[in-house]
């Protein structure tokens, strides 16, 4: 089954703002890991523990300064509302809280960041998974 965006629901979220094309879960979950994949060698920075944190805390954390900064900007250039959270880029790309952990986390790979390549393959195994 392929699940896709509710844009009712996105554009409740105040920031109206045109979609440029419409993506399947699968699609948008492929868009992201192909443009980490093009980033080369860059690092980007992985979260603590996530398996621990509130749903709440999970959520409304900040984009800034980790793995997530990447997906957003990526998400913006194709018209997705953004807003700086963790909780919006869930929202956006129907990520479970179980998919950020396998994501963002730096127990996977005990260092704090990872590379775009491997940022992919994350992505990509996320989006194998049924919705």
């Amino acid at each position: 089954m392929t699940k896709t965006l509710d844009l009712a629901a996105l554009a409740a979220t105040g920031e109206a703002r045109p979609i440029g094309v419409l993506m399947t879960r699968a699609q948008l979950l492929e868009h992201v890991a192909a443009s980490f994949a093009q980033t080369g060698n860059r690092r980007f920075k992985l979260l603590v523990e996530t398996e621990y944190w509130a749903t709440e805390t999970l959520r409304t954390t900040s984009t800034t300064d980790n793995i997530f900064a990447h997906v957003e900007t990526t998400l913006g250039d194709i018209g997705l509302p953004t807003n700086g959270t963790i909780g919006r880029v869930m929202d956006n790309l129907g990520l479970s809280e179980e998919d950020v952990h396998d994501f963002a986390c730096y127990c996977h790979t005990c260092t704090s960041q990872i590379d775009g390549a491997n940022a992919a393959s994350r992505l990509r195994t996320i989006a194998g998974r049924k919705a």
